[in-house]
């Protein structure tokens, strides 16, 4: 039976030239993937043009046959436009950078609806959004929260190191170099007592936000399985070099 459903997709794996693999983030069944057919006619244009990372689309669902591991997807179509981040040089790369890193970051997340919720009221800011270079660091530790692998900025104290093994902040150095020092811990929970609001308040040099964004992807390869270092990076601390 065919079901609707909303959701954002998080990326694009060409399958072949009549297909490819999307993979979405939807608020009812979490991660999963669908094949989706290529139109190859001037009409089918728009349809296509949906593979944009992080649009926000609504579509209806089948479930995998026998033989047919992939799900169905049909009438799918756009649900709320954005108005800047694919046109805009900058918020695009943000956004293939999220694309990226959701992608690893939720695979084996199903259901979650606040997760799905916060993503979609930060993407719908960031569309908006003016200034927004801490953005994309403020995305990863929303979702580290929501999957329960973030401290609160509460347990924090003056002078702590933020243990990346242990995911806590602790007294003294760690023995091992997964850890935040001192200076780039009090940064981290500045940053996690913030929203998308107020998250320009934080004082971040460029060295700090570059720093921040390794360690942080370094921290969900320690505690996601699988999760690689995302190919994006480099990209991303090449345009924030240019502030």
């Amino acid at each position: 039976m065919w079901q609707k459903e909303v959701g954002i997709l998080l990326s694009v794996t060409k399958h072949n030239d009549k297909s490819s693999i999307i993979h979405i983030f939807s608020r009812e069944q979490g991660y999963t993937s669908y094949m989706f057919y290529l139109a190859k006619n001037s009409k089918g244009a728009a349809k296509n043009a949906l593979l944009q990372p992080l649009t926000k689309i609504e579509y209806e669902s089948k479930g995998a046959t026998q033989g047919k591991p992939l799900q169905h997807l049909s009438q799918i179509r756009n649900r709320a436009p954005y108005n800047s981040i694919p046109f805009h040089p900058v918020k695009r790369a943000i956004a293939l950078y999220l694309s990226e890193f959701l992608t690893y970051a939720l695979k084996n997340e199903e259901n979650n609806a606040p997760l799905y919720v916060a993503i979609e009221d930060a993407l719908e800011w960031f569309d908006n959004a003016e200034q927004y270079s801490n953005f994309h660091l403020l995305t990863m530790i929303l979702v580290a929260r929501h999957l329960g692998i973030m401290p609160g900025s509460d347990q924090y104290c003056q002078g702590y190191y933020f243990d990346m093994n242990e995911g806590e902040y602790v007294e003294t150095e760690p023995s091992h170099r997964d850890f935040l020092d001192r200076q780039l811990s009090y940064k981290l929970a500045l940053l996690s007592a913030t929203n998308i609001h107020t998250m320009q308040n934080t004082p971040l040099t460029h060295q700090e936000r570059v720093l921040l964004l390794r360690k942080l992807n370094s921290y969900f390869q320690i505690h996601i399985p699988l999760f690689p270092k995302l190919k994006s990076i480099d990209i991303l601390e090449e345009i924030f070099s240019e502030e």
